[in-house]
């Protein structure tokens, strides 16, 4: 596509699975004199530095795969002729790898409200506190499990929707607990719904550049 096409500008996707995508259309962009922009949410946090695996292997995979992004990342990055940031953090992320401070672009995810699904005429407010996400590790559930452990719910229920990986593991956890209730995957109205119904929205996260949730 890069031989075929001509372009002005490459506008990339800085993201950990386009890593050699990324490399090769700087590169070429480069030689060629077309402009790059990064569109990236990288950043550092605790979460982001840590290891999960308890794998020896999959733990050393992790480190090595970290050391060779970061790499190129310090490669690539002052070789880029914009950026278009998430986040500040992310800007510091672009900083701290050699991007011009200069060339940076902040703003945000957006989800356009015509994407936006409504809620039902009739739904009205209750005592509810919702989370609303993927359910992984990242997305801090296990925080929210441990305060709603230590107030008082007797009048207030805690709904968890979405799916994931981590989904097994925190119904286990909760399985006791009939103030917790689980929604699984919802989308559309039936999200809308709960939006509208909960008091409270809480999303604890560990590791997001700009919560498209939000």
């Amino acid at each position: 596509e890069l031989l075929r096409g001509e372009y002005d500008t490459y506008v990339i996707g800085d993201t950990k699975h386009g890593l050699l995508t990324t490399s090769i259309a700087v590169l070429f962009g480069k030689v060629t004199g077309v402009n790059i922009v990064l569109w990236s949410g990288w950043l550092s946090t605790d979460f982001s530095t840590g290891v999960e695996s308890k794998s020896l292997i999959r733990g050393s995979a992790t480190k090595v795969y970290r050391q060779v992004r970061n790499s190129l990342q310090r490669f690539l990055y002052p070789l880029a002729d914009g950026f278009l940031s998430y986040s500040s953090l992310t800007t510091q992320y672009l900083i701290n790898r050699g991007a011009n401070p200069d060339s940076i672009l902040e703003g945000s995810q957006v989800m356009p409200a015509e994407n936006l699904p409504s809620p039902s005429d009739e739904v009205e407010e209750e005592n509810i506190v919702l989370f609303l996400s993927y359910l992984q590790r990242r997305k801090g559930i296990d925080i929210l499990l441990d305060a709603w452990e230590r107030v008082d719910t007797d009048d207030w229920k805690l709904v968890i929707a979405g799916s994931g990986s981590y989904e097994d593991q925190i119904q286990s956890r909760a399985k006791e607990d009939d103030t917790v209730k689980f929604e699984g995957y919802v989308q559309g109205t039936e999200k809308a719904n709960l939006y509208r119904s909960a008091r409270i929205f809480v999303l604890p996260t560990l590791h997001d550049p700009w919560g498209l949730v939000i």
